[in-house]
């Protein structure tokens, strides 16, 4: 089993849920009020699954959050990236289009 399969199969899907934006991060959002979060924040990577530093414990704290859900993160860059992003990408297409509807 490849590693986006694995992946794919240790995430529960979880329900959408309307959360207060918090107010420490209302800078970042760029509003008060309330956000959807259908998936938990730490999954959320940039272009080419590089983290994002504006969550709150920086890097260091985005990629553990992503270790501990089995993703490898590349360290090799100056900004560490989630490795095989586009094969786990690829892998998540393939297993919602098999999926049962």
């Amino acid at each position: 089993m490849g590693q986006g399969k694995k992946i794919i199969n240790a995430m529960e899907l979880q329900p959408d849920t309307i959360v207060p934006v918090p107010p420490n991060r209302v800078k970042f959002f760029g509003t008060t009020g309330k956000m959807l979060m259908s998936i938990p924040h730490w999954r959320v990577v940039g272009k080419d699954g590089k983290l994002l530093s504006r969550f709150s414990g920086g890097l260091e704290a985005h990629a553990d959050h992503l270790k501990q859900e089995s993703f490898v993160i590349d360290t090799s860059a100056k900004v560490p990236k989630v490795q095989g992003f586009k094969d786990f990408l690829t892998a998540l297409a393939q297993y919602q289009r098999q999926r049962p509807a």
